[in-house]
């Protein structure tokens, strides 16, 4: 069942307080955050009951209480979608829409409004990829799309306007629902599904992107797929 709480770690992520029981924007999975001038960001995701959320959530007190600021942002109901924020500005990068894989770009530097920066971006339709910012460039890898899972890397240093492949072919090999993050100016791929597969396998790039290392096959995380990773005061967490 999709949940709707929201915990904050203080301390690294050894312990956690609950902000809140039931955030006023409903049970959810599949969605994206992202951390934007100060405040927090929940962006689309699916309940699991047929329902796509198009909606855009606001909190500028660490999560206990939130604002609407669209039921319905332009770029409509999706999940399985990535965000960043990049050149100050909010994005929501593919995934599935009303029920068909997508390759458009939107950006926002409020929450909502949005630009259309590309209908159909270089890289095919998908979800479940991932996304970082890099070397001021936005990335995209991996993911599923309608053929199976991907294992390309496209990168844009133009807001997402135009993309290069990387790579057609990373050596992490074909998957979807990983997480990746950058750290210490390399770029990281972490677990997730691969020929029906689940990994806990680390990659590492310190090219961007366009040669990779397996640093472990077994992370000791445990396998597992649609999970996050972030970077916090110089430590990767998953």
């Amino acid at each position: 069942s999709p949940f709707n709480d929201v915990w904050s770690s203080s301390n690294g992520g050894v312990t956690w307080n609950q902000v809140t029981a039931s955030a006023v924007w409903g049970a959810r999975g599949y969605h994206s955050s992202v951390v934007h001038d100060n405040n927090i960001y929940v962006m689309g995701g699916f309940n699991f009951a047929g329902t796509y959320f198009g909606s855009v959530w606001r909190s500028s007190n660490s999560g206990a209480s939130w604002s609407l600021l669209a039921s319905t942002a332009v770029w409509g109901g999706r999940h399985s979608h990535k965000s960043v924020v990049y050149n100050n500005k909010i994005y929501v990068i593919g995934g599935r829409a009303a029920a068909v894989q997508v390759n458009d770009v939107w950006s926002s530097v409020n929450g909502v409004d949005w630009i259309q920066v590309s209908a159909s971006a270089g890289w095919s339709i998908r979800q479940s990829h991932s996304s970082v910012v890099h070397d001021d460039k936005i990335y995209v890898m991996g993911g599923e799309g309608t053929a199976g899972f991907l294992s390309d890397v496209w990168s844009s240093s133009d807001g997402g306007i135009t993309w290069v492949e990387v790579t057609a072919l990373a050596a992490w090999g074909a998957r979807g629902y990983h997480s990746s993050v950058v750290h210490d100016n390399n770029i990281y791929v972490m677990g997730g599904s691969k020929s029906g597969v689940t990994l806990e396998d680390v990659w590492i790039s310190i090219d961007g992107g366009g040669s990779w290392s397996e640093i472990i096959s077994a992370s000791g995380y445990g396998t597992r797929r649609m999970h996050t990773s972030v970077v916090y005061n110089n430590l990767i967490y998953v």
